[in-house]
């Protein structure tokens, strides 16, 4: 793993076998008591031990019964093996329940954040591949419950004429984030990748792969104004280059002190840097060992600061220390519960707990913290609660999902579940 600073599916579980390779008696004892098998001398004993008092002389037969019922029957001398106690089966969780959809207003969505109010924002792309400057792509703000508030796209309509707005010079955001600010003094990042934050090369140039920051001022029911759209101080001569590497944004997510770390694509690493934009550390590399990379999709931040990479390509989520020490790892390319068929998102709910868009399974799946399997669901359709291609997940301030059902055009929002 590569760590630089900043310079100014599923198989049982093995069982004993029968025959030749079976442990001895003597071995299954010891390993359940912690004692020393009884030797076959101490159990010769145990069963003599055991036999009935001899008849006295002149007993009947019937008599001689009678004593011999009412003759204890010695306790043994050994101690019988004792069994692990069976443990009491965990509560099976509840998966989310569908609670409503909304769309329409989109042809893609493709990422989703909430925002400090509890307002859903989503990134969507509402043209064909073929033509990704469409006016309406762009970036859409909901309330909790699915109605517009407002639409925020890199065009303008001035004179009848349709023109880019520069303090806009995005198509799809790649990645939308929060500060840790509280109302009113919100904060909100938007990454632009050279590659619009989308499936296929939109001919952007490096320069374009930047982080814009914008400061939310909230007009009541007109919705949210975004101003005063600035650009990072790094980003402002348009170089295109972070630490010396290309920058291609494709995510980020903001700690509770501040730091923001970019997912970025190409090559891939994960950025760190101060709400100002000043570059602090990255890590990674390409390859599927431990810490590194080769497709960093989504990036999340824990409030005790750990931060989740999904590999979308490896088909896995790894966990880092806030300084990008690696932690831990789980999942693998497959359907069973825990696997994944290219992740593109993940998100972290209220209580620790990590949900993933496992977009080739066109479902949701729910861990802890340290990658413990919970619940899934979801399954290819377009029905209530089914998926086609989900690429963004995210959790309400309430614990409720929202996820990006991008190829049926649509958001679905579901309760929290246990």
């Amino acid at each position: 793993m590569l760590l630089v600073a900043a310079c100014g599916g599923n198989s049982d579980p093995e069982k004993p076998q029968k025959g030749a390779n079976a442990p001895p008696t003597e071995d299954i004892f010891a390993a359940s008591t912690g004692r020393k098998a009884p030797d076959a001398r101490s159990r010769t004993n145990d069963r003599t031990s055991t036999r009935a008092t001899p008849a006295v002389r002149g007993e009947s037969a019937r008599e001689r019964s009678a004593n011999v019922s009412r003759t204890p029957v010695a306790t043994p001398t050994s101690t019988p093996v004792l069994r692990p106690p069976t443990p009491t089966p965990l509560p099976t969780a509840i998966p989310p329940e569908f609670v409503e959809v909304w769309g329409g207003e989109f042809l893609y969505p493709a990422e989703v954040a909430v925002g400090p109010l509890g307002w859903v924002y989503v990134s969507h792309h509402n043209s064909d591949p073929g033509s990704p400057f469409n006016p309406e792509s762009g970036l859409q703000v909901f309330t909790p419950d699915g109605q517009l508030i407002t639409s925020i796209t890199m065009h303008e309509y001035v004179n009848g004429q349709t023109k880019k707005n520069p303090d806009r010079w995005w198509n799809i955001p790649a990645g939308i984030a929060f500060g840790p600010n509280k109302y009113p003094d919100d904060i909100m990042y938007v990454a632009q990748s050279k590659e619009g934050g989308w499936l296929f090369s939109e001919g952007s140039t490096p320069q374009n792969s930047r982080i814009f920051e914008y400061t939310l001022n909230y007009q009541g029911s007109n919705g949210a104004k975004f101003y005063p759209w600035e650009k990072w101080p790094y980003n402002s001569t348009n170089s295109g280059k972070v630490n010396g590497l290309d920058f291609n944004p494709i995510d980020l997510a903001v700690a509770p002190d501040g730091s923001v770390y970019v997912a970025n694509l190409s090559p891939p690493r994960i950025h760190k840097f101060t709400s100002q934009g000043e570059f602090i550390m990255s890590w990674g590399d390409e390859g599927d060992g431990e810490g590194e990379f080769k497709h960093p999709r989504g990036v999340a931040v824990a409030p005790d600061g750990s931060v989740y990479v999904v590999d979308r390509d490896s088909d896995r989520i790894q966990k880092f220390t806030s300084e990008g020490v690696f932690v831990a790892q789980w999942g693998k390319e497959g359907s069973d519960s825990g696997d994944f068929k290219k992740p593109y998102a993940i998100a972290l709910g209220p209580d620790g707990n990590v949900y993933v868009a496992d977009t080739g399974n066109h479902r949701i799946q729910k861990f802890t913290s340290d990658g413990g399997f919970i619940t899934q669901w979801g399954s290819v359709g377009s029905g209530d609660g089914q998926f086609s291609g989900p690429r963004g997940v995210a959790v309400g301030l309430d614990g409720s999902i929202y996820v990006a059902d991008t190829y049926n055009g649509r958001m679905q929002k579901f309760s929290p579940g246990s």
